[in-house]
């Protein structure tokens, strides 16, 4: 509470008062304490001296005298200048209120400087508090933005490890997830462009969300205008546009990038069927546009790989034929067969247990069954890689059922002579075989495959040996 002079003033007055109706109560003859030593309204004094200071000492002291003075003239009949009392009472008033009072004075100004002091830590504490929430609530911000790009890189890193795959279908996934992943699209699909057609060949939405393919002649949206001009197209793009009616409609992309190899020539096309409306900003169909020409380059190298792969007959690692060499010589030795009646037969051969092998250890069983199966057959004979749970399959010419059946007893044998061990357990490493046929009720080598399959499926080992 703030102490004003006024507010002094009004206790010393109430002071004096209570003293002088003590005074008439308790001794009434003798007014104004005349003659005490020390006077009674020292305490007075000493108090508003000592609470307030030394204005406040001097104040009270003056009241005081004055008071003192009035009552000895008023009841006494004395005069202050001719009473060696009174005057002795004002010396003493005066010098009381100033000393006490100018101690107090000195103790209240160093009272006001440690509150000041106190005032200035005060705000200075609040500062720092201030400037330390401020300092978290950035470090928060930019740990959010290290994680965030942590995240991201941990993100591109894992997709650019999906993307180095050489499997069209694995690179497509990897693609959308990209998509999904850095410019929040909810729905995208990829597009590879045959001839004047887009095909679709990866989405993440459901199945008749987005068109199996888009003829490029005799449609129009923002697909084809990515396609035709080579640029990524969004809705913002068309919207003010003349046409903007017939190509924004319904289940329309928001977002289309083209996919351009090296050379410049399109090869398909990205759509964005969904994402949120307030990502369609500026910096996201930048970062469209840098992701689409990214992996541009990625299903440029997959699908050239596989265009070589096509072309290369032979599996480099296992020195046998591959499964696109098999197809293609089976489809001829097939019509050979049913065109001049030569007899035609392939064996599928599975190695068992072969997945519960560590991978170097696979891939030694499979050269090593590769090389078995080629020094085996005969020259005219082919050996090939099938699949990972068919491993090889062999075609062998001018070969009956029957005869197929002796060149598998051939092969067991030989196979058991060698004792080669699996690599969990003392038993032999065993082969298994099914036998498929081009026999009179045989009309296409897929009904060939499907014989040898199922007879792989009811393999039995003692049964090749008894029918012999």
């Amino acid at each position: 509470m703030k102490v004003t002079k006024k507010s002094i003033v009004s206790e010393i007055i109430i002071g004096l008062f209570f003293f002088q109706l003590f005074n008439f109560l308790g001794w009434k003859n003798n007014p104004g304490f005349y003659g005490l030593e020390p006077h009674p309204y020292l305490i007075l004094i000493l108090l508003a001296a000592s609470r307030y200071g030394n204005m406040a000492g001097i104040v009270s002291a003056s009241f005081s005298a004055a008071a003192l003075a009035g009552i000895s003239y008023l009841f006494r009949g004395l005069h202050p200048a001719h009473d060696p009392y009174l005057f002795k009472q004002y010396i003493v008033f005066l010098l009381m209120g100033a000393v006490i009072g100018e101690l107090r004075q000195m103790y209240i100004k160093r009272e006001l400087g440690v509150r000041e002091e106190l005032e200035r830590e005060k705000m200075r504490s609040e500062n720092l508090n201030e400037e330390n929430r401020l300092v978290k609530k950035v470090n928060a911000e930019l740990e959010k933005r290290v994680l965030d790009n942590v995240s991201t890189f941990a993100g591109l890193y894992e997709t650019s490890k999906q993307l180095q795959s050489f499997n069209p279908s694995e690179i497509y996934r990897a693609i959308l997830q990209l998509m999904t992943r850095h410019i929040h699209a909810e729905q995208c699909s990829l597009y590879l462009l045959k001839k004047d057609e887009l095909v679709l060949k990866e989405t993440t939405g459901t199945e008749g969300d987005v068109p199996e393919s888009i003829n490029l002649l005799f449609e129009d949206g923002i697909i084809i205008k990515a396609v035709t001009n080579q640029r990524v197209y969004s809705v913002r793009d068309i919207i003010d546009s003349d046409n903007a009616s017939a190509i924004l409609k319904e289940g329309t992309p928001v977002m289309a990038a083209p996919l351009i190899k090296t050379d410049g020539t399109v090869i398909g096309a990205i759509s964005i069927e969904k994402i949120p409306f307030f990502h369609i900003t500026g910096s996201t169909v930048k970062m469209f546009t840098l992701l689409a020409d990214w992996v541009s380059k990625d299903i440029e190298n997959a699908l050239y790989y596989q265009e070589a792969k096509k072309k290369n007959i032979l599996d480099e690692v296992l020195n046998v034929y591959t499964l696109d060499y098999f197809n293609n010589r089976l489809a001829q030795e097939f019509y050979r067969s049913k065109r001049y009646g030569v007899p035609l037969s392939i064996i599928f051969v599975r190695i068992v247990g072969l997945d519960k092998m560590s991978r170097p250890l696979q891939v030694k069983m499979l050269k090593f069954t590769a090389s078995f199966l080629n020094s085996t057959l005969r020259f005219t004979d082919i050996v090939s890689r099938y699949s990972e749970e068919i491993q090889f399959g062999l075609i062998l010419t001018t070969t009956d059922q029957s005869q197929a059946q002796m060149a598998i007893r051939r092969f067991l044998t030989i196979f058991d002579q060698i004792g080669l061990n699996s690599a969990k357990s003392d038993e032999p490493l065993e082969l298994e075989f099914g036998i498929g046929s081009c026999i009179s009720t045989v009309e296409t080598k897929e009904q060939m495959i499907e014989l040898a399959k199922e007879d792989l499926k009811k393999w039995d080992k003692e049964k090749i040996f008894t029918e012999q």
